[in-house]
């Protein structure tokens, strides 16, 4: 892919350097050139990670004016953490000038994909929700990116989305201007630049981001690269209404704050005729409440497959790396199919999320216990009058340890297969459902969970089917895990899946299977 300059009046720098280490990251790979830096792929030998590492570049490192640009790009980026924005690890002094080490993100800018056409309608709009409330972060911070474009914003392995290159960003709080910028020149990328942008770069507003986002919004509904042509005639009228306003070449004219940029977005996507009916709609808010991607994890391999016929989501799954090192899962069956199943979800999630907080962000050396989190669980469900008795698998797993227990209710069978075992065994207990009675008392089962363990979950059981289908199903899930126990958990679920789908589960009702491999 072709790299635009975003600093066209700076001359390139020289050849990058031969360069082995930048202060502790040995350097692997020159990544980019960019008009006053380059860009390294590096390794971390002190948290074994690799890092991109950004230098200003050797040649330009005596111009105190790109020395004061290149430090307050530091400045602006160690203000913005936030999962929409790349994140920052340190940034120094090395023997030949300043450098950056930020993450290294597995994915590809969104370009190509737009050009594929790789989204639909309502993926594409979704990353922009998330590039829209990246904007909000920096806003928020007094900071305006200044270049935003397709190239500055990555699509990560696992469907993330992430801003990137705060070069010619501009930190409202301070009074500066690009070094070596003059008037008439072009500072940032004329195909997203608003026209304030182009006559003066050193005097624009938060909505001039907003006006750049408007175009790659076009061009993602589009999939046709813009080179700033905007023919709003392309799309439905509700968004051309939205992006004309967005567009408006008078930035008082313009739509003025990001917040009301999301609001018209989620809006738009929430009543969108595309979305065909008042179910569709409400999937949108299932995508929110459950992971559309599994969490990757060091010591934790984690797979889930699932029936998708159902308009509405009778299961809630999330998973958790608790700071003490161990895995707390849960899995919630409200038994419900239909818009009141949102209700119980949405209540055990906040619940959930409420508790587990001590664990998750501070309290060093504080024990977690699954004994202890299904009891404040089931107390606080019961005094809700939303809903009476919640079937719940918990499940914590603390590598370290080389343990796992559980608490469930659920009718899921709970399987254990040894890294040396030949077949799996059946882990046993039963509690009433959370939030049934106030008495009731939790002991989880324990188990010893060490390296090459397999612990899976299925609901064949309850699933809508007979003992016949669900006996030939389970030996099927049985037989396809063992010979395949040293296959990726991701990938095993999806294999699994597709061994199922020659098996009749029209009548399975939302049936899952869940694999945790240590």
């Amino acid at each position: 892919m072709q790299h635009r300059e975003t600093l066209p009046t700076f001359k390139s720098p020289s050849p990058p350097p031969d360069i082995s280490h930048i202060g502790k990251y040995k350097i692997e790979a020159l990544l980019n050139k960019g008009a006053m830096s380059y860009l390294y792929l590096a390794h971390d030998s002190e948290n074994d990670r690799l890092v991109a590492v950004k230098i200003l570049a050797p040649n330009l490192a005596e111009k105190k004016e790109l020395i004061d640009r290149f430090l307050q790009e530091i400045e602006i980026i160690e203000k913005t953490a936030h999962e929409n924005i790349v994140t920052v690890y340190e940034s120094g002094k090395w023997e030949k000038g300043l450098y950056i080490a930020m993450e290294y993100i597995h994915g590809i800018s969104l370009p190509q994909l737009i050009i594929d056409k790789t989204f639909s309608k309502n993926r594409s709009l979704e990353i922009v929700l998330k590039v829209s409330h990246a904007l909000l972060h920096l806003h928020t911070h007094k900071i305006i990116h200044r270049d935003l474009k397709p190239e500055n914003i990555l699509i990560t392995e696992d469907g993330g989305v992430k801003l990137i290159d705060f070069g010619i960003a501009e930190l409202q709080s301070k009074s500066r201007k690009i070094p070596g910028s003059q008037k008439n020149a072009i500072i940032g990328t004329p195909s997203y630049m608003s026209p304030e942008q182009k006559e003066n770069p050193d005097t624009v507003h938060y909505n001039t981001d907003i006006y750049s986002l408007a175009v790659i919004t076009y061009e993602m509904l589009t999939g046709v690269l813009s080179s700033g042509k905007i023919n709003l005639s392309l799309v439905d009228k509700r968004m051309g209404k939205i992006l004309e306003k967005a567009l408006h070449p008078n930035h008082q004219e313009r739509t003025a704050d990001i917040v009301d940029f999301i609001t018209e977005i989620s809006t738009y996507l929430r009543t969108s005729e595309d979305t065909g009916n008042h179910s569709a709609a409400l999937s949108l808010l299932q995508k929110e409440l459950l992971p559309e991607t599994m969490p990757k994890y060091e010591d934790l391999e984690i797979g889930l497959t699932k029936t998708e016929n159902h308009p509405y989501p009778s299961l809630y799954y999330e998973f958790f790396h608790l700071m003490d090192g161990s895995y707390f899962i849960l899995l919630a069956n409200t038994d419900t199919e239909n818009p009141q199943s949102y209700l119980p979800i949405i209540n055990i999630r906040g619940i959930t999320h409420a508790l587990l907080n001590p664990y998750l962000h501070s309290i060093e050396g504080k024990t977690f216990s699954l004994s202890s989190f299904a009891t404040s669980l089931n107390e606080l469900l019961f005094h809700d009058k939303l809903h009476k008795g919640i079937l719940t698998t918990l499940l914590h797993i603390n590598p370290k340890n080389e343990t796992i227990e559980h608490i469930t209710s659920m009718e899921e069978s709970i399987y254990h297969l040894t890294s040396k075992g030949s077949m799996p065994r059946l882990l046993l207990g039963r509690t009433p459902p959370i939030g049934s009675f106030l008495d009731s008392e939790f002991f989880p089962t324990s188990d010893t969970f060490g390296p090459g363990d397999i612990c899976f979950i299925h609901s064949f059981s309850h699933a809508g089917l007979d003992d016949e289908t669900k006996g030939e199903i389970e030996k099927t899930t049985v037989d396809t895990l063992i010979h395949n126990r040293h296959t990726e958990s991701g990938a095993m679920a999806r294999l699994l899946f597709n061994t199922l789908e020659n098996k009749d589960l029209s009548n399975a009702q939302n049936f899952t299977l869940s694999i945790f491999k240590l």
